[in-house]
């Protein structure tokens, strides 16, 4: 499929159809999938797929939601057997209200998930779980600065136990003015400042406030 508009395609994805035919929006997605393989219980197929996002952009209209220019390709596969199954976004871009935010991510070996990527920007938390729905998040607002690099690999002790091996993690957090509740609690955390800077398996707060 070529040329999709990005705001149906948007909305056949999302799990919240109620909101998000409410939004506005822009752009063009291209999608390009291949399956290949036997009809057979026992047969994985094999899978290529590669899509684009370019000069997207979406808007919820009632709360003045916005994320503009919007841009991603990507690319999935398992044609190389299990050990070699990827999922890779690079080139991804977009702006909300406080800025820019750019970032890769690389998922490989989902039988013992290896992650890489890096990310850095800045976020308006409302616009982005308004459009993309966060999860186990109730409600959020306020502003987040990223920026970070992470390769992190999933190993397995001798118990057979799966552990996170933080091969390279560092990430610097700066948090502003936020609040949140979280799905099926009653508390919400209000006026959330402060650093946090995470580095390997250390991590260091700074001046944390929170309601």
């Amino acid at each position: 499929a070529k040329k999709l508009r990005l705001e149906e395609v948007a909305t056949k994805l999302s799990s919240h159809l109620d909101q998000i035919e409410q939004f506005e929006g822009q752009g063009l997605c291209n999608f390009n999938l291949n399956v290949a393989g036997k009809n057979e219980k026992n047969s994985t197929p094999m899978i290529r797929c590669d899509f684009d996002v370019s000069a997207g952009a979406l808007r919820e209209p009632t709360q003045q939601l916005k994320i503009s220019g919007i841009n991603l390709n990507g690319s999935y596969s398992n044609e190389g057997g299990k050990e070699n199954e990827f999922l890779k976004l690079w080139d991804m871009r977009f702006k909300t209200a406080t800025g820019p935010f750019q970032g890769e991510f690389l998922l490989t070996n989902f039988l013992r998930p290896h992650y890489e990527g890096k990310a850095k920007g800045n976020l308006d938390l409302a616009s982005i779980h308004g459009i993309f729905r966060l999860p186990y998040i109730e409600q959020i607002v306020g502003f987040l600065d990223v920026n970070g690099q992470f390769d992190i690999q999933t190993v397995v002790d001798e118990a057979g136990q799966h552990a996170l091996d933080l091969q390279k993690c560092v990430v610097s957090l700066t948090m502003r003015n936020i609040d949140a509740s979280v799905i099926d609690d009653s508390r919400t955390f209000k006026s959330l400042n402060g650093f946090v800077g995470i580095d390997g398996d250390e991590a260091a707060l700074q001046d944390i406030r929170v309601k």
